[in-house]
């Protein structure tokens, strides 16, 4: 039997709910007006990069795979979201009324920001160890030790067809 669960939303600590009036104070970013001409991108960043910190980046670095951020020795690349661009994502505003709203316009491109591994080094050949010869066995080695299961004399047998 299958019962809806319902999960009551718990804010991060430090969260401070924006009221209506002051929401309706500061002009609308999501308007008409304002997107007239835009692009809406979304972007995804793990916790400990923060988004606030993402400066300008190529969208060549973005197809190369380059890192576009560095925090703390860690870099960060972007990788194209093609999950977020099938309609599934909104963007929410308030309205006039304080009634929260999708906003009109789609989303064009949407990147996940992940932490990238760091470059491979180039190793010269000076530095790649030389093979080390094959040790060749001892004359008249013989077999000492006889499976379980085998069958034969263990001392009539030489080890690697030496004789």
């Amino acid at each position: 039997m299958l019962r809806d669960v319902t999960y009551r939303y718990q804010p991060p600590q430090n969260f401070t709910a924006l009221s209506a009036a002051d929401s309706l104070r500061d002009s609308n970013p999501f308007s008409a007006a304002n997107l007239k001409g835009k692009q809406l991108w979304f972007i995804t960043a793990p916790a400990n990069a923060p988004i606030s910190r993402l400066p300008a980046f190529s969208p060549v670095d973005v197809a190369e795979g380059n890192p576009v951020m560095e925090i703390k020795g860690r870099s960060f690349c972007l990788n194209e979201d093609t999950e977020a661009l099938d309609g599934s994502v909104k963007i929410m505003f308030p309205d006039s009324k304080g009634v929260y709203r999708a906003v009109g316009q789609s989303i064009e491109k949407a990147f996940r920001m992940v932490e990238s591994l760091p470059k491979r080094r180039k190793i010269s050949k000076d530095q790649i160890p030389e093979a080390q010869p094959v040790r060749l066995q001892p004359e008249g080695l013989r077999m000492r030790y006889k499976p379980f299961g085998a069958v034969g004399d263990a001392e009539d047998e030489v080890m690697g067809g030496c004789q």
